[in-house]
């Protein structure tokens, strides 16, 4: 996590004008939620040991990791929603 608009090298990912909403710390590492306009509610984990120290609810900040991390997954909701409505129709 970087703050404000940080400039991300172009083998990487990145989410841009986010505003931290909330702040947890639990030892080791230190979980976010950021809010992005774009995509919405995003939860971020960063190891405490080389963040540079926290940072404060209301931060802009952005995001973004090497793109050989990125993986997707499978939402099961939409299975089940089209299911659902397959049956309403029948």
């Amino acid at each position: 996590m970087h703050l404000g608009r940080a400039k991300t090298p172009s083998d990487h990912n990145a989410l841009t004008g986010g505003r931290v909403t909330a702040v947890s710390y639990s030892g080791v590492s230190t979980q976010y939620t950021v809010n992005f306009p774009s995509v919405g509610t995003v939860l971020v984990f960063q190891q405490n040991a080389d963040s540079g120290g926290p940072v404060a609810a209301g931060t802009e900040v952005s995001v973004s990791w090497p793109i050989e991390s990125t993986f997707g997954l499978h939402d099961h909701r939409t299975i089940d929603v089209a299911a659902a409505n397959d049956k309403q129709e029948a």
